[in-house]
């Protein structure tokens, strides 16, 4: 780390002195050890975007930087865009690994050069015979990190070509398109079969027993998302799973037993007989810190929900079941609960910025099904059946005739994701508010179709469900509210004065990725705001305890299970207005595919 050290303070006087390859090769070297010097780092982006060197670069160089930022961890936006820019005046040089690493390390550094990717379909295909099959998987893996969206006939005439020379391919070359695939959510089914027939064919060369844990997981974890089933290859990978159980890590057999059970794969002994084999592992208060890559390695939230999720409907025919659920519910599910009935924001408890490190303390982003009915329920907010209504409403939003339907502005990514992103989720809303005997007498009604929020939709209200160092945003009206209709003084040390109008603030958690503008979020935000323009209408009147007196009912239909950061809003919501009604009605989003399709199977046989 000293001699390090050095070698960054010397570079940092003067990166000039140091040639292009000298220079792409110290930083290389850095990155291979792992030695992280920001102050290196920060200069030499300045370097190679401000001062315009990344411009003197040739391919192997472009690709190396770009690579040593991504095993660096280090995003910086200019420095990936310059790189990308000069690497598109020289693809027509590439070397098939270069074209490979480069989208790999773009794909480290979650950066979408925009430019870059549309110009690839220039280049590549004519190129692919000259890549090996690590390069053609290490090239769809880089896309699949990027999140690849652009030409999805240029994807499928990559995987054709793999196809045509699965003999030649290594586990990994196997394993990582399909995962790619999954992630950029683009179907091709003669792919998947023919690594299917491939892999159970008596004659392949690296049979599905010498593929590692994490080849074998994530082989089948892509074959369910992307909605393809073979039994010989099922029958196959649960026998090497079972085999060597105690060489997978936890989030692995969870993958795997997910897998399995949405395509209705598995006898409840397979099933009971690996949860046996986890239950003693999980039960320890800790892991072993050398564990290595085994079961011994520490059981995260997510490792136990997603198994337990996946097995509710068969757990009365699983005593392990049981033991899974007993300590899930110890470590995790009671005190999630617990924090959520103890919320109370109207009296700041906690802070928001307490709220959200605490809540996003868990590492769990979703419950699975009966557990978010559980949690919702136990803060005051019922989940009932989708209503009729809601349904049909939700379906035109979806797969209607019209152009702004989703799935004319989404393509068939739409139907085919068992993963959806949450700019395809949309919600159904019904409200009746009813303020208190001294606010007014007329109740606000309606519903409608929520749509996520955006990036460029309200910027005032995106922040706040995003970040908040109060709970509540005053707001002026007018007429002022005469003091005198103030029956409740707000908690003292708060933005606002004690009969200063004010709205609640809703406050999303982020859990592995922003949460602020789903559409859960957005639709019991907008609750607030009617009921605060009809306060700045004068249609009501403010008085101090308005949120606690507000009644009625609000009814909330979304096609997926909602995120914990959405069950904290529900709850943030019912504290503040205790006398309001919630409901929620949702279902799993597989689901929700199999109604769209039907609804769609309908359209089409009416001509």
């Amino acid at each position: 780390q000293k001699v390090l050290k050095e070698f960054a303070r010397y570079a940092l006087e003067d990166f000039r002195c140091f040639k292009e390859q000298e220079l792409d090769n110290l930083t290389y070297g850095f990155a291979l050890l792992k030695y992280r010097d920001e102050a290196y780092l920060g200069r030499l982006c300045a370097h190679l975007s401000e001062d315009r060197r990344a411009e003197s670069l040739d391919c192997q160089s472009l690709v190396s930087m770009a690579y040593s930022f991504g095993l660096l961890g280090y995003t910086h936006h200019p420095t990936l865009r310059s790189i990308g820019d000069c690497a598109i005046q020289k693809l027509q040089r590439f070397k098939p690994e270069e074209f490979s690493i480069l989208v790999y390390s773009l794909g480290l550094s979650n950066f979408r050069h925009h430019d870059l990717l549309a110009a690839l379909p220039l280049y590549i295909p004519s190129a692919l015979p000259r890549f090996s099959t690590q390069n053609i998987s290490n090239l769809l893996h880089g896309l699949g990190l990027v999140g690849f969206d652009r030409d999805d006939d240029f994807v499928r005439a990559i995987v054709s070509h793999l196809a045509s020379r699965l003999p030649e391919c290594t586990a990994q070359d196997i394993a990582n398109p399909i995962t790619a695939l999954m992630r950029m959510v683009i179907s091709d089914d003669d792919f998947l079969l023919a690594v299917a027939e491939h892999l159970t064919s008596d004659h392949v060369q690296v049979p599905v027993a010498e593929f590692t844990p994490q080849e074998l997981a994530n082989t089948i974890y892509g074959f369910d998302a992307l909605q393809v089933f073979h039994q010989k290859l099922f029958e196959k990978i649960a026998a090497a799973t079972h085999g060597r159980l105690e060489e997978f890590i936890p989030q692995e057999v969870a993958n795997v037993i997910w897998a399995f059970r949405k395509q209705g794969f598995g006898e409840v002994s397979w099933f009971e007989e690996v949860l046996a084999k986890c239950a003693p592992h999980i039960e320890k208060e800790t892991s072993g810190a050398n564990a290595g890559h085994s079961l011994a390695v520490v059981w995260v939230a997510e490792d136990l929900e997603k198994p337990l999720a996946a097995l509710h409907d068969m757990r009365h025919q699983l005593p392990s079941y049981a033991r899974l659920e007993r300590v899930f519910r110890h470590r995790f599910l009671g005190p999630i609960q617990s924090f959520l009935r103890t919320l109370d924001p109207p009296r700041g408890v906690p802070s928001p910025s307490v709220y959200q490190q605490d809540f996003a303390a868990w590492d769990l982003y979703q419950i699975g099904v009966s557990f978010t009915e559980e949690t919702l329920l136990g803060t005051g907010v019922r989940r009932v059946p989708p209503p009729i209504h809601a349904m049909e409403a939700l379906l035109e939003h979806y797969v209607g005739s019209s152009e702004a339907s989703l799935l004319s502005l989404h393509g068939e990514r739409l139907i085919i994701s068992v993963l959806p992103t949450a700019r395809w989720l949309s919600s159904f809303l019904r409200y009746r508010l009813v303020p208190s005997i001294q606010s007014g007498s007329q109740v606000l009604a309606g519903s409608l179709v929520v749509e996520p929020s955006h990036p460029k939709d309200d910027e005032e209200a995106n922040n706040r469900r995003f970040k908040s160092g109060s709970w509540r945003c005053a707001r002026a009206l007018a007429p002022s509210p005469s003091p005198s209709l103030s029956s409740a003084p707000a908690p003292s040390g708060k933005a606002c004065e004690a009969y200063e109008a004010y709205r609640p603030v809703l406050l999303s958690t982020f859990l592995g990725n922003l949460r602020h503008r789903h559409t859960e979020v957005v639709a019991l935000d907008l609750l607030v705001e009617l009921a605060m323009a009809a306060l700045e209408s004068g249609q009501w009147k403010w008085v101090g305890d308005f949120w606690e007196k507000l009644s009625g009912e609000a009814e909330l239909f979304v096609p997926h299970t909602p995120c914990l950061s959405c069950v904290g809003v529900f709850a943030q919501l019912r504290r503040w207005c205790p006398s309001l009604q919630l409901r929620v009605a949702y279902c799993d989003w597989r689901d929700w595919r199999r109604t769209m399709r039907e609804a769609i199977g309908r359209t089409e046989s009416n001509g």
